[in-house]
This record gives C-alpha cells, structure tokens and sequence, in this order.
C-alpha cells in the first residue's frame, strides 16, 4: 500500500507504519507513535471490527485530523 500511495500521489510523505497484533500493549504503542510524529491522516487497512474497537477504544488518545479507510 505505501509503494502505491507514493507513487501515485508523490507530494504524500508516509512517515510510519503499523501492524496491530494480538498482544498487550501494542494500542498504546502505536497511537504513541502516530501522536509522535505529528500525523494529519491515518490510512488504515483494519478488518472489522478490529478498526471499529480500536478506534471506539482510543478516539480520545489520537491527535490525528483524518482516519481514512481502505476497503479491500
């Protein structure tokens, strides 16, 4: 996704990428990174309903303008 996002719109800077697993801890862990890197837009690639908990659990957390999602 990011080597499609890049090539088609060149003027986009993709500054991190994130996997959610099953593990502990690892919300707090990227939603720390996406607020680190002062991030505008989030492109998301989450099956429901991982995507709709995770975003019900953390809206509060996130200091980002835009969570886009990709329906594949």
């Amino acid at each position: 996704m990011k080597n499609y996002i890049t090539e088609e719109f060149p003027d986009i800077k993709v500054l991190g990428m994130s996997a959610i697993e099953d593990c502990a801890g690892v919300n707090d862990s990227i939603i720390n990174e996406i607020n680190a890197i002062d991030t505008n837009v989030v492109v998301s690639l989450l099956p429901s309903p991982v995507q709709e908990q995770f975003l019900s659990d953390n809206r509060d957390k996130l200091a980002v303008n835009l969570w886009y999602v990709l329906i594949t």
